[in-house]
């Protein structure tokens, strides 16, 4: 079965393959890709930008019409990443304004992310994935539900852990929720049968793993 990956980096940011390596391995696993380097920083704007150790917003702009043309099933977005929550909003806003996909990057345990990136990320209407939340409270449950915004169960290996607790406050208030890998490299992209079993051991059943990638892949051909 295809599936749909949501959540990946490249070595434009703190990726360690190119685009057309991860666009490649995507296609020989039957999948599309989202390509989602991070925005780091308290600044985005259209001239001024941190995007790790890229500070033009043209040249990522450049980059994503190059890509686009080349390939057919590669949409590309933002990770916003360990920023001051009030920033949030702002961030998001702006990208969308460029037709950006939105992830926020969550409050896992594996990474330092500010406290309340969770419940900005999650009132803000421009966020469309909150990526390795860690831990949701009913509150932040019921702010993704009402606004719509999916929320990653992840296969990447530091994050792996919160998975079960995250899937089960997702089944309990019904969100909606995607399976991505959060990969840094092409060797890290996976086929559906991998991300099947990801979903297994987070306490999911086949059919809402099959959801999940219907979610990924109704999201993803709106960008194309």
């Amino acid at each position: 079965m295809k599936r749909y990956e949501l959540h990946s980096h490249t070595n434009f940011s703190d990726g360690k393959t190119s685009i057309e390596e991860m666009v490649n391995k995507a296609y020989e696993l039957n999948s599309a890709i989202a390509i989602t380097d991070h925005f780091i920083g308290d600044e985005f704007g259209i001239n001024k930008i941190l995007y790790s150790n890229i500070s033009s917003l043209d040249s990522f702009l450049k980059r994503r019409d190059k890509f686009s043309k080349i390939f057919d099933e590669v949409v590309f977005g933002i990770e916003i990443t360990r920023v001051n929550p009030r920033k949030i909003p702002e961030m998001a806003m702006a990208a969308k304004k460029h037709g950006f996909i939105v992830l926020v990057h969550g409050e896992t345990g594996g990474d330092k992310v500010p406290a309340g990136t969770n419940t900005a990320a999650l009132n803000c209407e421009y966020v469309d994935i909150l990526a390795h939340p860690g831990h949701l409270s009913e509150e932040d449950a019921l702010r993704a539900k009402q606004n719509k915004i999916f929320i990653e169960i992840t296969a990447r290996e530091i994050h792996r852990s919160e998975n079960p607790e995250i899937a089960k406050i997702c089944k309990k208030f019904n969100l909606e929720m995607v399976i991505n890998t959060d990969a840094h490299s092409a060797d890290e992209l996976i086929d559906y049968e991998t991300a099947n079993n990801v979903g297994l051991n987070a306490g999911l059943s086949e059919d809402e793993v099959w959801q999940a990638n219907e979610n990924a892949k109704k999201f993803f051909k709106k960008f194309i």
